[in-house]
C-alpha cells in the first residue's frame, strides 16, 4: 500500500509499506545440506517486511531531488550453508534487517546536457545468529556482499538522436563472508 501527498506542486511526499518474498534461485536449490543427490526442496521462501517515505521535489528548469528512507526485515533470508570444493549449499537462516537513505539529483546543464548523481547508504545486518560451515555468525554481523555506501555519477550529453554519457560508480567496503 502506498499514499502520496502533494505537500505543493513541486513537492510530493511518499510513503509506502508491503509484504515481499523471494523464491530459492535454481543455484541455490542445485545440492542438498546432507550432501544426497537431488534438490534441496526444504529451503523455503525469504518473507519481507518493506516500509518507505520520502519526497520527490523538481523545479520548473528540470532540477529534481529524491530521497527516501526504508527498512526491510526479512524471515528466513537464505545463506551459504557451506561450501566445500565449490559447491554450495544453502539454508534458510533467521530475520535480516536491511535499512538506509537514498538520495538522487538531477541537474539540467544546458540544453543537451544533464548531470545525475545519486548516494546509498545501508546497513544490512543478520539479526538472528546462525551456524554457516562450522561457524557461528553472529547478530548485528553484516551481510556478504553489501556494500555499506554506493555512489553513481552520470554525465549525459544528448545531441540530436545519439546519446553520450561518461559514468562513475563507486562502493565502501564490501564482507565476503
Amino acid at each position: 500500500a502506498g499514499y502520496t501527498f502533494e505537500a505543493t506542486p513541486q513537492l510530493p511526499l511518499h510513503a509506502a509499506v508491503g509484504p515481499g518474498f523471494e523464491t530459492p534461485t535454481f543455484n541455490e536449490l542445485g545440492y542438498r545440506s546432507d550432501g544426497q543427490a537431488g534438490l534441496a526442496l526444504d529451503l523455503s521462501a525469504a518473507r519481507s517486511r518493506n516500509i518507505e517515505v520520502g519526497s520527490k521535489w523538481h523545479a520548473q528548469n528540470g532540477t529534481q531531488l529524491d530521497v527516501s528512507v526504508f527498512r526491510a526485515v526479512t524471515d528466513d533470508e537464505l545463506a551459504v550453508a557451506s561450501n566445500t570444493n565449490g559447491r554450495s549449499t544453502y539454508r534458510n537462516i533467521g530475520r535480516t534487517r536491511r535499512q538506509g537513505v537514498e538520495l538522487q539529483y538531477q541537474q539540467p546543464l544546458a540544453e543537451q546536457w544533464e548531470l545525475q548523481l545519486a548516494w546509498t547508504w545501508l546497513q544490512a545486518q543478520v539479526r538472528s545468529p546462525y551456524l554457516t560451515s562450522n561457524n557461528v555468525v553472529a547478530a548485528g554481523s553484516r551481510l556478504p556482499g553489501v556494500p555499506r555506501q554506493q555512489a553513481f555519477a552520470r554525465l549525459q550529453w544528448s545531441p540530436a538522436d545519439w546519446q553520450w554519457a561518461l559514468e562513475a560508480t563507486a562502493s565502501s567496503d564490501t564482507v565476503v563472508n
